[in-house]
């Protein structure tokens, strides 16, 4: 996976080789709240987005974080790195983190 910036690739990345960079699926920063960011070329699309940063959540000391948007299902989520992981016990992870952050919130 490659990381970076529409504008860092703009000045830094090689556009000759398309087909070379393709092999490796995005993760693209772009700070903004659309559900399109821009994406550099040769990508026309992203596996990941890390966008604009949000407000204190996640048991975070930091006023805001990053947060990132995966671009495809639950179920592809858990089979990018190639193995599978069981969805029943990621429902329950996603249950408990909504529990804290509804806690964070109400304080």
């Amino acid at each position: 996976m490659l990381y970076t910036s529409p504008g860092f690739w703009a000045g830094y990345g090689d556009m000759t080789k398309a087909e070379y960079w393709l092999q490796f699926p995005l993760w693209v920063a772009h700070y903004t709240t659309s559900m399109t960011p821009q994406l550099p070329l040769p990508w026309p699309f992203m596996e990941f987005c890390n966008y604009t940063k949000g407000r204190q959540v996640y048991g975070s000391e930091c006023l805001t974080i990053d947060m990132n948007r995966f671009n495809g299902t639950l179920n592809e989520l858990v089979e990018l790195p190639g193995f599978g992981v069981p969805i029943i016990n990621l429902n329950e992870l996603y249950e408990t983190l909504a529990s804290r952050t509804k806690a964070v919130e109400d304080v």
